[in-house]
């Protein structure tokens, strides 16, 4: 696509942006950052801690099933402050075998994924995981892949594959309702003060796009001497967390992408030098505890690692021991202190070795199969 088009279709996006509401352009004459939309008073809503402790208790007490099902991929749960390890996602209906792309919301009530049969994208479903009575909930809301939410938790930006419809990034109510179309194609994701977009494609290296209010501030992100590897996310307002590097991603960092046409590296949180020797995807990163996490690849299989902002050294094994075939969609709980992923193969929670064990440049990425044909 030339610069031009480009151009074209930000603007269209970064104009319908502003005109529903979902993201607050800057008014003529004014200063400084846009005016957050107003929200309910605090006093009217549980506070995310104490939704998220709620929903924890209520997945510990009522586990997913397993389900066995060749090439599966199901979703946990994992408590960083005891290792944990909770199954919430299996199958939940019949023959959308993977689960994944999985998001907590910033009220702690609800966990948004996706679940696909096989690698059929335009047969995606979109579910939401929430506090019953007595027991968690799940209800679904539709075709759709990589959700995210607003920071108001009220809308809902995702992927659509579906037949039918104009393929590209859309927009829906947290209930599923008015579905519009908003975007070109890539997974999206919501900045946390809620004036952009970040659509994220699936080639390798990654091509990011900030989609904002103001079509001045949106455009391709490029940093001067390194390219964008697997999935970054966002890691506070105008930063994200990426795996960067010149020729292959090396080296987990923070980026500064509060002037879009301009992204700085602020902090590297970790390098391959320093150990361990393996590849990293799927990087995210805690705002409130100020820990990163990422799946490393290596010649056993893959495994979780961790970094303390500010504290330099190897990363470290979020667990003991054992290998996985395949983790995929990290993400954190508002508090940090829970980690959402999706992994592939037997039930983890009873894991062995890694079966089919890979080096580093052979390491599969289930979520790159998603651009459609």
């Amino acid at each position: 696509m030339g610069a031009k088009a480009m151009a074209g279709k930000l603007l269209a996006a970064s104009l319908i942006l502003a005109a529903s509401g979902e993201m607050n352009a800057q008014e003529p004459g004014a200063s400084g950052a846009p005016k957050a939309a107003p929200s309910e008073p605090k006093t009217a809503r549980e506070a995310p801690a104490h939704a998220v402790a709620r929903l924890v208790e209520q997945l510990r007490r009522h586990p997913a099933q397993p389900r066995a099902a060749p090439d599966r991929h199901a979703l946990y749960m994992l408590d960083l402050s005891n290792g944990e390890v909770t199954l919430i996602a299996d199958q939940p209906d019949p023959k959308l075998t993977h689960c994944g792309s999985s998001t907590w919301s910033h009220d702690g009530r609800r966990i948004l994924f996706d679940a696909t049969p096989g690698t059929q994208w335009a047969l995606t479903h979109l579910k939401a995981i929430e506090s019953g009575e007595g027991r968690p909930r799940m209800t679904d809301l539709g075709t759709g892949n990589c959700p995210t939410f607003s920071p108001a938790d009220d809308r809902i930006a995702f992927l659509s594959n579906a037949d039918g419809v104009e393929s590209g990034v859309w927009l829906m109510n947290a209930d599923g309702s008015g579905r519009r179309l908003l975007g070109d194609y890539g997974r999206p994701a919501w900045s946390p003060n809620g004036r952009q977009l970040m659509i994220i494609s699936f080639s390798n290296p990654r091509q990011v796009t900030l989609m904002d209010a103001n079509p001045e501030k949106s455009g391709v992100l490029q940093l001067p001497d390194d390219q964008i590897y697997a999935d970054p996310s966002w890691a506070g307002e105008d930063t994200i967390v990426a795996v960067i590097g010149p020729t292959e991603g090396d080296t987990l960092a923070l980026i500064d992408v509060s002037d879009p046409p301009r992204p700085r590296v602020k902090e590297v949180l970790w390098r391959k030098a320093n150990g361990p020797d393996v590849q990293p995807s799927f990087p995210i990163y805690s705002a409130a505890t100020h820990r990163g996490v990422f799946v490393g690849a290596g010649a056993k299989g893959q495994a979780l690692y961790l970094v303390d902002r500010g504290k330099a050294g190897p990363a470290k094994r979020v667990e003991p021991e054992g290998y996985d075939q395949e983790i995929t969609s990290l993400s954190f709980s508002p508090d940090g202190r829970y980690l959402l992923f999706s992994c592939g193969g037997p039930d983890r929670r009873v894991r062995g070795p890694a079966a089919g064990g890979h080096d580093d440049a052979s390491a599969p990425n289930r979520d790159a199969a998603r651009i459609k044909n």
